[in-house]
């Protein structure tokens, strides 16, 4: 009976852990994430995206979800924050080029989700990161 119960842990165990590995090698979500690290400023949209790779958006986001660990959209706002935080600290464009060259809506989305991950405003945030 213990040798049963030992086998049938083990195919369990080794069940769980294939499943997870698949889904970390999940080529649909590699993709997405490929094209929101390479052209953040392009809008999106989680019904467009599931058309565009044939799936539900129920179904992207499941499976975006257990590769990454976060939602499709929020994903892409982090790649839009890492970009534009980039730019913040290697360029002198203004505030208002950086907005539109990251895909976001407006100047006070911006700086909202800015002070949010950051705790400080763009303006700020360059003052305080920009080498001289």
């Amino acid at each position: 009976m213990e040798q049963l119960l030992v086998k049938q842990l083990l195919i369990t165990i080794y069940r769980c852990t294939n499943l997870h590995f698949d889904s970390l090698h999940d080529t649909l979500v590699m993709d997405i994430k490929r094209k929101f690290e390479n052209n953040c400023s392009e809008q999106y949209a989680l019904d467009r995206l599931a058309k565009h790779y044939n799936v539900s958006i129920s179904s992207l986001s499941h499976r975006f979800r257990a590769v990454t660990g976060t939602s499709v959209m929020k994903y892409l706002a982090s790649c839009r924050i890492a970009h534009a935080k980039q730019l913040l600290i290697e360029t002198d464009r203004s505030i208002g080029e950086i907005v539109e060259n990251c895909g976001f809506s407006d100047n006070s989305n911006f700086s909202r989700t800015l002070k949010q991950l950051n705790g400080m405003s763009p303006t700020d945030f360059r003052k305080q990161y920009k080498a001289e």
